[in-house]
């Protein structure tokens, strides 16, 4: 790894003076939703909760800064480090509420919560105001990420990273960059497991110890439910307290948290379903729904999810199925993935618990047949149901 090395042996924000080290074995593993690692060896002796900044003479936006938290004497008595980026600081979580707010005043707000006194010189200011935003007991990092994606929805791409001093950077970005123009830069998915970071450490920041959770894959973070004024319009004509009391009846908070399902789908759901007077009904409705808005698009696994799928107006067997399960979940409705596989291939589609029994439903075909009470048999029965598809 070609670059310089400092260290300092300050562990306060702020200033904080640095010096050249000598190194040898580095490499940094970056991460886009977790906080990206650094290891490397020396023979200079540091401590745990040292600072560390590295210096990419090609590239600024690959600098890279944070703490030590393992250190390993080495038999040739030099030692090796492991060092965790200042994102890690971002997972402090907050529950909040704004009205009428845009994206840069709402994560400034935040910020000035946290206990790691973060500055605010990062974030820049932007223009889309949201009506009502809500978050319970939710990381910085994935309000930030949220945040994202609303401005991304209303046709604005921002750049959201944590530089090498440990500053949040929030601003937009160009529409046109070293002769390249483009109009989308950004492709969120639908959930972010950015609690599935570094495991078992504890570093010393402003004088106090810092530790994170056991990193688990079962542990997804916690996003608060997001309503904004332009993702609630309805098509019904009825009055705007009918369309807020059918909504509250359908929407199923607690699967809502559970499968972290976003608020585009959850809407979506709302808009089509508030026809409906059962579960059967209404899971006819959105499969009627995305037999007519969504097609088949061949590529392996899911790469689009139930965001990516509603959005692109398309997706395979396995996103068909994100969508239509996240639509039946957010109103109630038990859902299950079905895999049907045979040799190296295979088949999702969904089943549905409604009028007291798993009902077949297969959006996702390569043909225009769609099936209702079944499912494309190209590669024979179901050998495998998922809460959640692992692929």
């Amino acid at each position: 790894m070609i670059g310089k090395l400092y260290y300092s042996h300050s562990t306060t924000r702020g200033s904080a003076e640095f010096t050249s080290l000598p190194f040898y074995d580095a490499s940094i593993e970056w991460k886009r939703t977790e906080a990206s690692t650094m290891s490397f060896k020396s023979p200079k002796k540091l401590e745990e909760a040292d600072r560390i900044r590295y210096k990419n003479p090609i590239d600024s936006s690959k600098d890279f800064g944070g703490q030590i938290y393992k250190v390993k004497k080495n038999a040739n008595q030099d030692y090796t480090y492991e060092v965790i980026s200042y994102l890690r600081l971002y997972h402090d979580k907050v529950t909040c509420s704004f009205k009428n707010k845009t994206s840069s005043q709402i994560l400034k707000k935040v910020l000035k919560m946290s206990k790691n006194n973060f500055v605010t010189s990062g974030i820049k200011d932007t223009k889309v105001f949201h009506s009502s935003l809500k978050w319970e007991n939710t990381s910085i990092w994935d309000i930030a990420q949220q945040l994202c994606w609303l401005e991304h929805e209303a046709g604005y791409e921002v750049r959201c990273d944590v530089d090498a001093n440990g500053t949040l950077l929030f601003n937009y970005l160009p529409k046109q960059q070293s002769g390249y123009s483009f109009s989308s830069v950004l492709d969120y998915e639908e959930e972010y497991d950015s609690s599935n970071i570094i495991t078992q450490f504890s570093v010393n920041f402003q004088g106090k110890e810092i530790s994170t959770a056991t990193a688990s894959k079962g542990i997804i973070a916690k996003w608060g439910y997001v309503s904004d004024a332009e993702d609630c319009q309805s098509e019904s004509n009825s009055s705007s307290s009918d369309k807020s009391e059918k909504s509250e009846e359908l929407k199923n908070d607690a699967m809502i948290q559970k499968y972290n399902i976003p608020s585009k789908i959850v809407n979506q759901a709302l808009s089509i379903a508030k026809k409906g007077n059962s579960d059967y009904q209404n899971l006819k409705l959105f499969f009627n729904w995305v037999n007519k808005n969504i097609s088949y698009v061949g590529y392996s696994n899911s790469k689009r999810g139930a965001v990516g799928c509603l959005n692109k107006r398309g997706g395979n067997c396995c996103d068909n199925a994100n969508l239509l399960i996240g639509l039946a979940r957010s109103i109630g409705i038990k859902s299950r993935y079905c895999h049907a596989k045979s040799g190296k291939g295979g088949h999702v589609y969904g089943e549905y618990y409604v009028n007291n029994k798993w009902l077949v439903v297969d959006t996702g075909t390569r043909s225009s047949t769609k099936y209702w009470g079944g499912h494309w048999n190209g590669f024979g029965g179901t050998k495998y149901r998922y809460d959640k598809l692992p692929f």
